[in-house]
């Protein structure tokens, strides 16, 4: 069985939804308009989601600490 261990906190938040991850006052994305921000959120998110589906099929569980 293959068990996918994350501990950084950035994976958490994206398994968890991307807006933790854009209020991160240490993001690189912060100073970007709403559009702009809106215009990345849905990129990351569909790199983020496809990233996910790709661990989960490589392995039986996903773990985030």
């Amino acid at each position: 069985m293959n068990v996918f261990l994350s501990y950084k906190w950035e994976d958490r938040e994206w398994a968890n939804g991307i807006d933790g991850l854009l209020n991160n006052p240490n993001n690189r994305y912060r100073h970007l308009t709403d559009r702009e921000r809106q215009d990345q959120r849905s990129k990351g998110e569909n790199v983020v989601k496809n990233y996910l589906k790709g661990i989960i099929r490589e392995n039986d569980a996903l773990l985030c600490l």
